[in-house]
């Protein structure tokens, strides 16, 4: 939790880091750790809390059945988890603690849109994937980094008037699932050997919740976006479009399931964690396989790119600009361009625009 409260106020540049043998790859105690001694408590720094105040923690003990007191016992991911009406509060993140296949991912942050409610409209999802330092730690802490720490930022706003696209969209119109790893070794930490339990994860949200399955769309960064290629190329029948960060390509097993999927991802080309060239590579390799070829651009900014019409999207940054690696997440073109893709009803079909 330190690390995010240095990191809010500038004693901490937004980094996540990801090679091996780093402490931050333990997730945010480890990240901290060094600097605990160097910094203030976090009171010290106007973050009593330390975490964002509307991020709710639900947990469901297992019982024995028959209206008994929880065990201790290790639960059942269906009976772990929250109810439809407990696990989901429009415009509140949720962290929802379970146990899934393999015993590495033990939950999840959830955010419903604030106009979630009753009826049968269906909403387009976007799977986040953390980086390392989203790792280990407690549920809670995804708030912390990404996409859902934007969205906390903004919930934490209290602005109810929603009167920017970007607002809209980064709050009235998706649902956002956010796994979460417990702590570990980098390389037994990877979301891309977390296949099953990250499809249990969305089963169980679409079961609870009113997800559009055919507006699936995954993303991530650093670890995430390790994540991200490696998943896509595992269960491209998931996804609709994917947005890879700063990622690299050890754990993709099948480039041919990305051929015609819809993708953006982004890099920066002085990144000293994960080297351009694994963006630059994958780029190269989609495109010489015969697939579209990506729209470059050279900055976050991509308000006056001509995106109608393209699935494939590079941006590379070479300034300063965003901090470490590219937050897409604060551009409303980048929602924008998800919601243009829907994932074939029809299996072998291409993903369509809308």
């Amino acid at each position: 939790m330190l690390a995010f409260g240095a990191e809010r106020y500038g004693l901490l540049g937004p980094t996540e880091p990801d090679e091996p043998g780093r402490a931050a790859t333990d997730g945010p105690a480890g990240g901290a750790r060094a600097l605990a001694s160097l910094l203030p408590a976090p009171s010290a720094l106007g973050d009593p809390a330390a975490t964002p105040k509307d991020v709710r923690d639900l947990r469901k003990a297992p019982s024995t059945g028959g209206g008994s007191s929880p065990t201790a016992a290790s639960p059942d991911p269906a009976e772990a988890l929250s109810a439809a009406d407990e696990a989901g509060r429009p415009g509140e993140l949720v962290a929802v603690h379970g146990a899934f296949p393999g015993g590495i991912v033990d939950g999840y942050s959830l955010y419903l849109p604030r106009s979630y409610g009753d009826g049968d409209t269906t909403y387009p999802t976007i799977v986040f994937l953390t980086g390392g330092c989203g790792v280990g730690g407690d549920v809670g802490d995804l708030a912390c980094w990404g996409l859902p720490k934007r969205i906390a930022e903004r919930v934490d706003e209290e602005d109810d008037d929603l009167l920017s696209r970007y607002d809209r969209l980064l709050l009235d119109t998706f649902i956002v699932i956010a796994p979460h790893m417990t702590g570990g070794s980098y390389e037994e930490r990877q979301f891309y050997d977390q296949e099953e339990a990250i499809a249990r994860i969305l089963d169980r949200v679409a079961a609870e919740h009113r997800v559009d399955e055919e507006r699936v769309y995954l993303t991530g960064a650093g670890r995430g976006g390790h994540g991200t290629w490696g998943l896509a190329s595992r269960m491209p029948d998931r996804f609709a479009a994917i947005a890879p960060i700063r990622g690299f390509l050890d754990g993709v097993v099948d480039w041919d399931a990305l051929a015609e999927l819809p993708i953006w991802t982004a890099h920066r080309v002085e990144d000293d964690q994960v080297p351009y060239a694994e963006s630059a590579a994958a780029v190269t390799r989609l495109e010489d396989a015969g697939g579209e070829a990506f729209l470059r651009l050279d900055a976050l900014d991509a308000s006056d790119a001509d995106l109608d019409g393209t699935s494939r999207v590079f941006t590379t940054i070479a300034t300063d600009e965003g901090g470490s690696w590219p937050n897409l997440y604060e551009r409303p073109e980048f929602f924008d361009w998800l919601l243009r893709f829907r994932r074939p009803a029809a299996s072998g079909e291409e993903p369509r625009e809308l």
